[in-house]
């Protein structure tokens, strides 16, 4: 009790005890003629060097025992290193005062100023608080922690990486399937936090094992929609991500709806136009040709990034779609340049120049799924070969 906020007295009794008391204490026992210190909790480790409190520990002794001009003072320090706790790091000090308040310096004196208080809005002099639980936030501990590695990247290997740019690119993957997982969890890395799902499918009991966003749970009851589930699994692995999902079926050439199924073509087909503008890379993972043919034109029309994945058996194709303009700072302005103009030796292909992953074809996309069997309508293919295809798409858009 008599230690207040780290201030107190130390008077030197008999022999070698030592008694500790308040402030208040302290004219009565100078007046007694005994040996009295001045005392601080010292929060400074630096050698030889006194911490702050001492200066308002010397100002309340100016002005409160004016007729007192020289004051023994111990900075009592108390580390602990290997367990151990000692005080022969502090320090013991004479500290001699000038004059007397009011002498020489007119009629009035203003008090010198103290340290750790200021005056708040209403004028008062009060401690400055700050809120720090955010910084005890797990969801801020994790931010920093993701953000650390892209940093780390960015300082070590990678001067011009730009992370703002990263984790403000919102992506829409079209398929929440083995390619549509692997590829999420590889734009989470990049430091992505904005992605929305379209798919139409459920989370079969097959699907956990290849597809690392779903899990046994999912599968229960018919299974729930793939969209949202992996919107909410993001969400599990990074509380930060800004993910949804839409289920929605992907209007294909070749699939014939029928007179009454026309409106819900039409409004699928705007919320797909609507999903691709909203969004700055578009990532064509569904499991058939057909369709991908209607978001890459969505795509095209919009100027938008496009990489598609797309498996085999063993083996697997990433492209990049061409764009109206290059997104190289070093490409050639639009329209002053000629295919034969350009070094394809150098694999530096600017956008304009790219095609789709429909070019090469000599005939619109069909129906792919007609009449075929069971068997032939899922995708097989080696477990590996996805991991792959969706690292490469991701550190292909990561490239750009």
């Amino acid at each position: 009790d008599t230690v207040d906020g780290g201030y107190f007295v130390l008077e030197h009794g008999t022999e070698d005890a030592f008694l500790c008391h308040p402030l208040t204490e302290y004219k009565r026992l100078l007046d007694q003629k005994s040996k009295v210190y001045l005392c601080i909790a010292d929060p400074s480790s630096v050698p030889g060097v006194p911490g702050w409190p001492l200066r308002n520990l010397l100002t309340l002794a100016y002005l409160q025992w004016p007729s007192e001009l020289s004051h023994s003072v111990l900075c009592l320090r108390q580390p602990t290193r290997l367990s151990v706790t000692s005080i022969a790091s502090s320090l013991l000090l004479q500290v001699k005062l000038g004059h007397k308040p009011g002498e020489g310096v007119g009629d009035t004196m203003e008090p010198p100023p103290c340290v750790g208080w200021e005056k708040d809005n209403t004028g008062n002099m009060n401690p400055v608080m700050l809120d720090l639980s955010k910084t005890m936030d797990p969801q801020k501990l994790s931010d920093q922690a993701c953000e650390l590695t892209l940093q780390l990247m960015r300082w070590r290997v990678v001067p011009s990486l730009d992370i703002n740019i990263m984790q403000s690119t919102r992506c829409l993957l079209l398929g929440a399937g083995t390619l549509g997982c692997n590829v999420a969890r590889g734009l989470l890395g990049w430091g992505i936090t904005h992605m929305t799902f379209v798919d139409s499918g459920s989370v079969s009991y097959s699907n956990p094992v290849r597809q690392s966003l779903y899990g046994f749970a999912d599968c229960h009851n018919g299974g729930r929609k793939k969209a949202g589930a992996a919107a909410e699994a993001l969400r599990l692995i990074r509380p930060s991500v800004v993910s949804s999902g839409v289920h929605l079926t992907i209007p294909m050439p070749g699939h014939s709806p029928g007179p009454s199924r026309r409106q819900e073509v039409l409004d699928a087909v705007q919320r797909l136009q609507d999903l691709v503008g909203q969004h700055d890379v578009i990532f064509l993972l569904t499991d058939s040709r057909e369709s991908r043919w209607l978001p890459s034109l969505l795509a095209a029309s919009q100027n938008k990034l496009v990489i598609t994945a797309a498996l085999g058996f063993d083996s697997f194709v990433v492209i990049r779609h061409g764009s109206k303009t290059d997104r190289r700072a070093d490409a050639p302005a639009p329209g002053g340049s000629s295919c034969s103009t350009f070094d394809y030796a150098k694999k530096l292909v600017p956008g304009q120049h790219l095609g789709c992953y429909f070019c090469n074809d000599v005939v619109v996309p069909s129906n792919s799924q007609q009449d075929r069997s069971l068997d032939q309508q899922c995708t097989v293919s080696r477990p590996g070969i996805s991991m792959m295809a969706a690292a490469e798409a991701v550190e292909l858009m990561a490239s750009v």
